[in-house]
């Protein structure tokens, strides 16, 4: 596999976790709100109206995604520990 490949390949998991997590909190929101207005109309209230859903991931949160899984395969530290005098 060539470098290119590799990169590309991050891309591509970075972009699938954004959009699964997405989806996933979509639908997180959508449930608790079909509940709120279940509970709503048992109770003879007007039921809530939906809240908004997060922001679709942006190319700047897929290319952070990127870097971060880049950092975790290149076993590079997130918060480089500044290294210490010897005296």
């Amino acid at each position: 596999m060539t470098p290119f490949e590799i990169r590309l390949d991050l891309v591509k998991i970075a972009r699938d976790l954004l959009v699964e997590e997405y989806k996933y909190k979509c639908e997180r929101i959508t449930t608790n709100w079909k509940l709120s207005v279940e509970n709503s109309h048992a109770a003879g209230n007007i039921p809530t109206e939906h809240p908004e859903f997060p922001n679709y991931p942006t190319e700047d949160d897929i290319v952070r995604k990127v870097q971060a899984l880049n950092n975790f395969v290149s076993n590079t530290p997130l918060d480089p520990v500044k290294p210490t005098r010897k005296t």
